[in-house]
């Protein structure tokens, strides 16, 4: 297994990490009444307010019941024709080839098919001013947690001051989305998460307010782009590592039709498979993490009141009794499926507070995958080093990622 973490859980120092699935299901769905957020989810409340990552309780259950209904696996199959559109709308501003920046160009990508599709407006013309928002966010919580020595928030030192400004600027983006929005029709029947939202702050201002509506928005746009940026720029990475990979996948998307309004991603299974394996192999989220409230009663195991508890996905993905050759790029092993428990592949978490866009994400990824290979092959930069990854709100590949995409 991975050195020291086996099938025990084990304490470091006062943290508990678990890894075996029979636990992580009693912590995030048995007994999630009993535990709160990790530090770091709790201190992005600078950034989000109350979106829905961050809130607890009655708010949280409040708008999740208002935007839950859109995100659905089959709400969000009823908006692939817009999802395809978008990513088209995109692809059409990348370049005929050469090497590009895979977090650059997925992350405006991403923001297309948010917008469109979540949102309701396109923010194409302000995908740049996300992004500096966003690195500088992220730049502030690197190595959050880690041993040393941090300032105090209310300090005010150079990074916080910049951090403050990027939360600024994401904000402004933010009222600007919510501005192009409110001009178009909001009901509470919208396809799109943020025309629900405006449409029940005017019924109802004193159950949502303007500053929760703009929380919210402000988490689907943030937290909707990142996380699948991450994911298909390292898909691409990996794709152009591993060549006999990219031969399959290219044979399957030349197979399949994708001319029209809306393509059939039943029909894509080996392109699925690609996103998975990506998303196991580098998660954009290290993992989860959540601080008992109480003494609370796991299956052979007491953790103490006020305790850190770590469910590990970037190391649970890799332990080869759940998946053989583990730091293999093999997405045939999703098609092959073989039997494994639950809460063993966890890029999305588990239980209530599961990702409310996974659905959007594993849709679009596909969708992605498939229009960028139709139109390229991938192959590796000049010089590029494996990936390396730095910590911060989310797991960071550093240096961009840089591909080669070659005109097919």
């Amino acid at each position: 297994e991975r050195g020291w973490l086996g099938r025990e859980p084990k304490k470091v120092g006062e943290v508990w990490v678990l890894t075996e699935p029979k636990l992580i299901e009693a912590v995030l769905i048995k007994n999630h009444r009993k535990f709160d957020k990790d530090p770091l989810t709790q201190e992005i409340q600078d950034v989000l307010g109350q979106g829905l990552l961050v809130s607890d309780g009655e708010v949280w259950k409040y708008d999740h019941a208002l935007v839950q209904p859109v995100m659905t696996a089959p709400a969000i199959r009823r908006r692939i024709g817009p999802i395809v559109d978008a990513v088209r709308i995109d692809l059409d501003r990348w370049p005929r080839g050469g090497v590009i920046a895979g977090m650059e160009q997925f992350g405006s990508l991403t923001l297309e098919v948010v917008s469109r599709v979540s949102l309701g407006v396109s923010l194409s013309d302000r995908a740049e001013a996300v992004a500096s928002a966003l690195e500088e966010i992220l730049n502030y919580y690197q190595g959050f947690g880690s041993p040393g020595l941090r300032a105090p928030r209310h300090w005010q030192t150079p990074g916080r001051r910049r951090f403050l400004a990027a939360c600024e600027r994401a904000r402004s983006v933010t009222q600007i989305l919510i501005d192009r929005r409110s001009k178009l029709p909001c009901t509470a029947e919208d396809p799109d998460a943020l025309g629900r939202l405006i449409a029940r702050h005017r019924e109802r201002p004193d159950e949502l307010p303007e500053s929760r509506l703009q929380d919210q928005a402000m988490t689907l746009m943030l937290a909707g782009n990142e996380t699948t940026t991450i994911g298909l720029a390292c898909a691409l990475r990996a794709l152009a590592d591993n060549p006999s990979v990219q031969r399959r996948w290219l044979d399957e998307v030349d197979a399949a039709d994708l001319d029209g309004d809306e393509i059939d991603i039943d029909a894509l299974p080996y392109t699925r498979g690609v996103w998975r394996e990506t998303l196991r192999l580098y998660p954009p989220a290290a993992g989860v993490g959540r601080v008992s409230k109480t003494e609370v009663e796991l299956p052979g195991l007491t953790i103490p009141p006020k305790t850190l508890t770590v469910i590990p996905a970037v190391t649970m993905h890799r332990l080869a009794r759940w998946f053989p050759n583990p730091d293999a790029f093999e997405p045939q092993r999703w098609l092959d499926e073989p039997t494994r428990p639950r809460h063993t592949y966890l890029p999305y978490g588990a239980g209530p507070r599961v990702c409310i866009g996974q659905h959007l994400a594993d849709v679009e990824a596909i969708v992605a995958l498939a229009l960028v290979g139709r139109r390229y092959r991938i192959e590796p930069a000049p010089g590029a080093e494996p990936l390396r990854f730095s910590i911060s709100v989310t797991r960071r590949p550093k240096g961009g990622v840089p591909v080669k995409l070659v005109p097919r």
